[in-house]
């Protein structure tokens, strides 16, 4: 009795997971960090407060899970694409398409507005940030780069300033643009084009084998 009991009330427990969740995207994207407590979170959930600890020990493990949730919606994993028996170059142009549509999303643009907005090196939900999305991606695209460059298929360099290179190549300005709200709309097509393009340009900078 007691094992179906427990099994009932998992399908429950996570659908209160959910609607935390969902509670606390939409007010840190709303509100901003600060602004946004456990409390408010259990009463946008519909749900206790001791709900919410039950599944987050603070504000900062339900921050960073929200920042972890938006960032693994998007393939931003070289590893997994390299096990596709892609090669470096396509691994890069998938990985590049991945990061356009990540960085100019809806979701994306709004934590960074509110990031900037409550700018300064005190500011936890910036280092929470940095640490969950930009740091991890370029730890992960270093290490895919170093592997590439052991077994030569591209030319020996800091592999950590190769993958800073690139996502920059990959960007640039637009993301101040999309902040700035002066950038027109990509076509699905020209952010092919564009990525593939900057992809050519890392590739003969960094000597890639065809």
């Amino acid at each position: 009795m007691e094992n179906i009991k427990r099994k009932a009330g998992r399908p429950k427990s996570e659908e209160k997971k959910k609607a935390i969740m969902q509670a606390a995207s939409d007010l840190f994207l709303r509100d901003g960090y600060e602004s946004t407590s456990m409390d408010s979170v259990a009463q946008e959930a519909g749900v206790s407060k001791q709900t919410v600890y039950g599944h987050f020990a603070n504000k900062d493990s339900l921050f960073r899970w929200v920042i972890k949730q938006k960032s693994n919606g998007f393939s931003l994993h070289p590893d997994k694409l390299e096990k596709k028996g892609l090669s470096p170059k396509q691994v890069l142009q998938e990985l590049g398409k991945s990061f356009i549509a990540l960085v100019h999303s809806p979701e994306s643009i709004g934590v960074h507005r509110i990031l900037i907005s409550r700018g300064g090196k005190n500011n936890p939900a910036a280092k929470i940030f940095h640490e969950m999305g930009p740091k991890q991606m370029l730890s992960r695209l270093s290490k895919y780069f170093q592997r590439q460059m052991d077994k030569g298929e591209m030319r020996k360099s800091d592999s950590y300033n190769a993958a800073k290179y690139f996502f920059t190549l990959i960007d640039g300005l637009q993301l101040v643009d999309h902040l700035l709200g002066v950038m027109e709309d990509f076509t699905e097509e020209e952010k092919e084009r564009y990525v593939n393009e900057a992809v050519e340009i890392f590739a003969k900078g960094y000597d890639f084998n065809e």
